[in-house]
Parts: structure tokens; sequence; C-alpha cells
């Protein structure tokens, strides 16, 4: 009697193993969505001498809305516009059709004594975001003075753009 061994060859298989980090770094920051809201004056006659016209956009839910990280502090600086007359150094409306125009100011207060002003100095607001709140309050007031310049105003619309930069 003979016995056959059969001998079966095992293949094993080596293993090892290991562990990876997985991370994210999330920066600090602040979120700009642009509405078509902003300052209206309104209509009125080219005749008008009214000297405290006034208009004013709240950075809410319902206009545009600068939202950041909380506890962040934010620079908001404004733009001089597309119109600005660099000899008295004034923001302007322009008619849309002439070369005709009206000064307007900024205003960071409704009774009109903190003026957004044309230079760095005074072109800015410094705000901070909350836990409570990441949306950052604030409003911008305008006057224009039609009861300066021409007695009679050339009729038409008048605009400008403001440049909205926030960093933090």
């Amino acid at each position: 009697m003979s016995i056959i061994l059969t001998l079966a060859s095992m293949h094993t298989l080596a293993a090892t193993s290991t562990n990876i980090q997985v991370n994210a770094i999330i920066k600090k920051g602040c979120l700009f969505q642009e509405s078509p809201l902003g300052l209206n004056f309104g209509t009125h006659a080219s005749t008008s001498r009214e000297n405290t016209i006034t208009a004013n956009i709240a950075n809410s839910q319902d206009t545009w809305k600068i939202e950041c990280t909380p506890d962040v502090p934010v620079t908001i600086t404004f733009g001089n516009g597309k119109n600005l007359n660099t000899s008295t150094q004034n923001r302007q409306l322009k008619n849309v059709n002439s070369e005709h125009y009206i000064d307007y100011t900024l205003y960071r207060n409704s009774n009109l004594t903190q003026q957004i002003g044309t230079s760095s100095s005074n072109n800015s607001l410094v705000l901070k975001s909350t836990v409570q709140s990441h949306l950052l309050n604030f409003q911008i007031f305008g006057l224009v003075d039609l009861s300066k310049g021409a007695i009679n105003k050339m009729p038409g619309q008048y605009k400008d753009d403001v440049l909205i930069t926030i960093a933090w």
C-alpha cells in the first residue's frame, strides 16, 4: 500500500494596514451678495431748490447682504463713484444723456453728521460680526442738495456707481 501525499501549495497573502489623516482648513471669511437695491433720491422738478433730499439703505435680508464668520473684524470701504469731482472731492450723479452733474454725499448715520468721505482716512466702516448675528448691521444714508448749482437742472436720469469693498 502506498501512501500518496499530496502537498497542496498554500498561498498566504501578506497584509498590513495604516491610517491616513483626513483634514480640512476653514478660513475666516465674508460673503457679499449684490442686490439691485441702492440709494434712490426720487423724482424732482428741474427747478427744485430742495436742500435736503435724503435716501437710505440698510444691509439686511431685504437689501444686500454682507455675512461674515462670527467674531471677525471687517472693514467696509466705499469708493468715490464713477463721477468724482476731483477739484471739490464731491461724489456726483451724472445725467445719463449729457455732461450735467448733481453732487451727493454719503453718511454713516441718520442725522447726517458722520460723512463717508472720498479719502482713505474717512471712507470706511469697521464692524465685527457676532455669534448671534453673522450679518453685519449698518445703514448708508445719502443727501442731495438741489439748492446748489444751476437753477434749472438738465432733465433726465442721474446715476452713479459706488464700489463697496469688504476686507477681513
